[in-house]
This record gives C-alpha cells, structure tokens and sequence, in this order.
C-alpha cells in the first residue's frame, strides 16, 4: 500500500504480529502507480520494533502485478537496521537510503541495494558517497552474496570502494559479488589487486560498473 496507510504500519509494529513475523514486504505495486514512495516514516517506525524472527525484509519493494516496471522511491535513514532482528538472513532495498555509520548484522546472508529501474528512472535519488561506503564496510560475517546496483541519473557521483572491503576478511563467507553504478577511476584495478580475489570461491562481476573522472 506504500507509505499512505502509516496509521495500519504503526499498529502492526506496536502488536503481537512483529514478535512473530518471519518475513516482511514494505513497499508498492504497479496498481498505486506515482504515490506513496517515501518510506522515510515507515523505516523509522520499523527501527523502534524488535522483529525476534525475522529472517527476510524487502524496503521499498515495487510489487509487479503486471507486465510493467518499476518505480523506487526514498527509503529513509537505515542506521541501526538489523539491531532488533537477529534471525535476518535476506534484507533487499531497494530506492535511495540513507546510513551515517556501518551496519552490524550476524547472520545476514545476502544484501541487494538497488537504486533504480532504468526504464522508468522513477526512484528517489542516488545516495551518498558516504552511504554506499557505510553500506560497503559493514559488519556481515556470514555475508554470501552482495549485489549493488548504483545506476542512476545523477552523473555527478563517483562512488569508492572502501579499503575494508578489498581485504580478506570482512566477507569470509563471500561467494559473489556485482557491482554496478558510476565509480572512479581506478576502483577496478583495486579490486583486481585485492586480497579479495585471491579466494577463488569469490566471483565478482562488474561489467556494468562504470569508472568516470
């Protein structure tokens, strides 16, 4: 129903129902096309609840009933997420975030963060430098597969991979890798040289990663 029904979110995460939910969709569909996209109230509410099991959480989701695209919006800030939810195995976000430090989530075992559709180029912005490197630098010791998804129409941005990510340790568990977005000049050699690639378990695609000066 996206961010209009804000009154029925809040009763649901100040019930019974979040000490019990395994899986949660906020987010949209193709029926309410245009509205209801800014998540930023519904995040807050959600990180004021404790989700004991909770193992998958879509933010932002555009929901397909029909053959069409999607269309992503604002997300809101993420900090804290995973704090009250130490069963999640699968968070997908989907649209602009925001996240002023690294996230510490255990168990975590696949991230997707994805900023746009290209064929609408309805979203809610790109995000920061800083919170892609937030993002990028977290504490996920079970993290298996990591997908990235930047593209945007905002060319001024040029994202860095940070140096945490490059070494051998942060993603223990990493199978796979895909980056996509603008990045600078220069970022793909540093993953080339990395300790990362040195585990040959890793596959890490960037063809759609883009270096710009």
């Amino acid at each position: 129903m996206g961010s209009d029904q804000q009154s029925i979110f809040d009763s649901y995460v100040g019930s019974t129902y979040a000490q019990v939910t395994t899986s949660l969709h906020i987010g949209n569909s193709c029926y309410a096309l245009g509205v209801g996209r800014d998540y930023t109230q519904l995040t807050e509410a959600l990180l004021q609840c404790s989700f004991p099991k909770l193992r998958s959480l879509e933010l932002g989701v555009w929901q397909l009933f029909s053959n069409s695209h999607c269309a992503y919006g604002n997300v809101g800030g993420i900090d804290g997420l995973g704090a009250a939810m130490p069963e999640l195995r699968e968070l997908f976000i989907y649209g602009k975030c925001q996240l002023q430090k690294p996230l510490s989530i255990p168990r975590l075992e696949i991230l997707h963060v994805v900023v746009d559709d290209p064929v609408t180029g309805m979203n809610g912005g790109a995000p920061d430098v800083k919170t892609v490197s937030n993002i990028l630098s977290s504490s996920l010791p079970n993290l298996r597969e990591l997908y990235i998804d930047l593209e945007s129409d905002d060319e001024n941005l040029r994202y860095v991979i940070p140096e945490s990510l490059l070494g051998d340790n942060l993603f223990p568990r990493m199978t796979k890798i895909e980056l996509v977005g603008n990045f600078r000049v220069g970022e793909k050699e540093r993953l080339l040289k990395s300790p990362l690639l040195y585990n040959q378990n890793v596959k890490i695609h960037f063809n759609d990663m883009c270096e710009l000066e």
